[in-house]
């Protein structure tokens, strides 16, 4: 049995203690680590990126009402097509039979930094502002800085921020 505490004050301390009193009790070992809790993500990444997914999958689907078909498009759709094969780290899995597959990292894949998290966000903001996308920047002061880094055009403040529009790849997620 293996146990994990994230604690934020002394609040948390008497689970813990309950918990090694509890393997004592049982007759066995405890193991016991301490040291600062740091995500590997943070919350306002991830809403943020939901959001995107949002506005880019209402923008993709109007697009293609505009162009004749209805190819609907949801927030999983762009992040399993668009945002992790592009913009999120990789990794090689191996097969069985020993074929070796690159595949994307996922947004829950506990070797996902917040620096890996930053760097596919400025790349998927520049890839929505090259096809004249409009999407809403967060309030989020340290994740405006960070996407400032790489993106010239975010602003601070809440206001939906967009580019010229690209009239070359406008339209297709895999431009």
């Amino acid at each position: 049995m293996k146990l994990r505490f994230v604690l934020q004050n002394n609040a948390g301390v008497a689970a813990v203690t309950n918990a090694i009193a509890e393997i004592f009790a049982a007759g066995k070992r405890a193991e016991i680590e301490v040291g600062v809790w740091t995500p590997k993500k943070t919350d306002a990444q991830r809403r943020t990126i939901w959001k995107w997914h949002g506005e880019v999958a209402s923008q993709l689907a109007e697009l293609g009402k505009a162009m004749g078909h209805g190819a609907r498009w949801t927030k999983d759709d762009v992040h399993d097509v668009v945002f992790k094969p592009r913009f999120m780290p990789s990794k090689e899995i191996i097969w069985p039979d020993g074929t070796v597959e690159t595949v994307p990292k996922g947004l829950s894949d506990p070797t996902v930094t917040r620096q890996d998290v930053t760097d596919a966000m400025t790349k998927y903001l520049a890839w929505i502002y090259e096809r004249g996308f409009e999407v809403t920047i967060p309030p989020d002061p340290l994740l405006e800085t960070a996407l400032r880094c790489g993106a010239e055009r975010v602003s601070v403040g809440t206001q939906v921020y967009a580019a010229p529009r690209s009239t070359s790849t406008r339209g297709n997620p895999n431009g």
